[in-house]
């Protein structure tokens, strides 16, 4: 046994464990790199959409992180009260911050939990991917608009950025 072997092996078990699939080709060679064929990577391609998704997972950590650190939930009443007069159905929500973090730690979990087998391409896994994406546009959106409104820096809208061009990367990358 080699020390390169013995190196491949323990990446592939590393792999296997976080539930990723395992191609014993790297993928400069998949790619074309040394052949002259100058052929696009497909294999990287298509694993371009999990990679988004993963770091649509990462922003969001950032965001609500920014949320808390800002006291989002302090805006809550604020917001939703104005939501309330304009429509009159929509409830008027109060939140603590407490509630609020146990509330944006179970959201990541779930979120990032997803991840492994997005890689792995399960249907399932990237149907729910497809409507996490479109939350998180729709997240952006609402911090973005936020700020425009209110012409001034509002809890999460520096980080909506992200969550919105991760989110459209999303949908527009190749499955």
């Amino acid at each position: 046994m080699s020390p390169e072997f013995d190196q491949q092996a323990l990446r592939k078990s590393r792999l296997v464990c976080l539930g990723l699939p395992v191609d014993p080709e790297p993928w400069w060679y998949r790619a074309g790199a040394g052949r002259g064929t100058g052929g696009s990577d497909v294999k990287m391609q298509s694993l371009r959409r999990p990679s988004l998704y993963l770091t649509l997972g990462i922003i969001q950590t950032i965001h609500s992180i920014e949320e808390y650190l800002t006291h989002l939930p302090n805006r809550f009443p604020i917001v939703t009260g104005y939501l309330h007069n304009v429509t009159g159905i929509f409830p008027v929500l109060r939140m603590s911050e407490q509630t609020f973090a146990v509330l944006n730690i179970l959201l990541i979990t779930f979120v990032l939990s997803i991840g492994p087998f997005v890689y792995q391409k399960k249907h399932w896994a990237l149907s729910v991917a497809k409507v996490v994406a479109a939350v998180e546009i729709l997240n952006g959106i609402a911090h973005i608009s936020s700020a425009i409104y209110v012409w001034t820096y509002y809890p999460g809208c520096i980080s909506a950025i992200g969550l919105l061009v991760v989110g459209v990367l999303f949908f527009v990358s190749k499955p």
